[in-house]
């Protein structure tokens, strides 16, 4: 679904997931399947590159991947794996982010991926939010406008609604009944719920307040869980 962008301006499509070990070569494995995933979008998100020795951009490749969750100057046994990348279209550019690995118990600290540009740019925006969501296996996950998140004001840890805001099972068991949303079941017991209608449009930010109140009020807006046994962590060596 390719929608309208004009309440949203610049784009964030973002999954979040509480602390959650992980080794290096189990984040790499997911962030080749989000690369594969992305650029089997339509129109595909793509084109990824890096900085050469000479500063020259060349196109990304899985040689790149050790440099990238190197950990230059982090404690990755407690603040995970942080890599940035980004598209080579000046005139389109699409930035991909994430945080993986970390096992940091603090409120507000969380592991994340983010998909950033203009709606333009980036396309399918709900396609690139269930890219982000089989791949990482959040707790929660929105498409949002940076000005959304700013009305919405969250407390530390807290989810915010979007366009599209994906919640993973314990957070759908507090969805209340007569939502002003579209609910689409999710394998594992998430669901998605988008504001976005039928012919494309984006929701005005009343509508997304109204969601955003609804949920927080039910308890589906509740900080994500600091504990890292709540996370079950599938660690392959």
């Amino acid at each position: 679904m390719t929608v309208d962008p004009g309440r949203l301006g610049n784009v964030n499509v973002r999954v979040c997931w509480g602390p959650r070990a992980e080794t290096a070569a189990a984040i790499a494995e997911r962030w080749r399947a989000t690369i594969q995933g992305l650029a089997a979008l339509e129109p595909p998100v793509g084109g990824w590159v890096v900085l050469d020795e000479d500063d020259n951009d060349r196109p990304l490749s899985d040689d790149d991947l050790p440099l990238l969750l190197d950990g230059r100057g982090r404690d990755t046994s407690t603040l995970g794996h942080k890599f940035t990348m980004v598209n080579g279209d000046p005139n389109a550019a699409v930035f991909f982010s994430a945080t993986a690995g970390s096992t940091a118990a603090v409120p507000g600290l969380l592991n994340l991926a983010r998909v950033e540009g203009t709606a333009a740019a980036l396309g399918d925006l709900q396609a690139i939010l269930l890219v982000l969501v089989t791949e990482w296996d959040p707790d929660h996950g929105e498409i949002y406008g940076d000005r959304w998140i700013e009305a919405q004001r969250p407390g530390r840890g807290e989810p915010i609604a979007g366009a599209v805001t994906y919640l993973s099972a314990a957070r759908a068991r507090q969805i209340p009944a007569n939502l002003p949303a579209a609910v689409r079941p999710m394998p594992g017991d998430g669901v998605l719920l988008s504001l976005i209608e039928p012919d494309g449009a984006i929701p005005s930010l009343d509508r997304v307040m109204d969601l955003a109140d609804r949920l927080r009020v039910a308890g589906a807006f509740a900080p994500v869980p600091t504990d890292a046994a709540h996370w079950h962590p599938e660690i392959v060596e």
